[in-house]
């Protein structure tokens, strides 16, 4: 399809649990997900979030969506459930206008996103 090309999903562990992410060609983190239990419990939270994705379209508007100002110049976006409960937060990005366009990339190259294989160590 050609979306999610150069997009990767990377599982790791950080203080006992672990956290999915979404990586662009293994140059930058985009953002990551809410912490699980186990590595399978966190394989299983990607198969959701990638539903949840596709079935919900998660905006703004929609309420799914928030985007937080934490400086002038420094923006987060963050993906929340029908209760209101964290999923998926980004990296910090500069300027509203970019943190919008970066949520709309998450949503189109998540979905198409592989895991690829590391080890279940961090190297945060």
């Amino acid at each position: 399809m050609g979306f999610g090309k150069g997009y990767f999903i990377k599982v790791v562990e950080d203080a006992g649990k672990y956290i999915f992410q979404l990586w662009y060609v293994a140059k930058q983190e985009m953002g990551y997900s809410r912490a699980y239990s186990t590595y399978k419990e966190c394989e299983e939270g990607v198969k959701k979030f990638k539903k949840y994705l596709i079935n919900c379209r998660p905006t703004e508007e929609n309420g799914l969506v928030k985007i937080v100002k934490l400086s002038s110049r420094n923006f987060i976006y963050k993906f929340f459930d029908e209760n209101g409960e964290i999923l998926y937060t980004s990296r910090h990005i500069e300027a509203k206008a970019n943190c919008k366009k970066s949520v709309l990339s998450t949503c189109k190259n998540f979905v198409n996103a592989d895991i690829k294989d590391f080890s279940r160590k961090s190297q945060l």
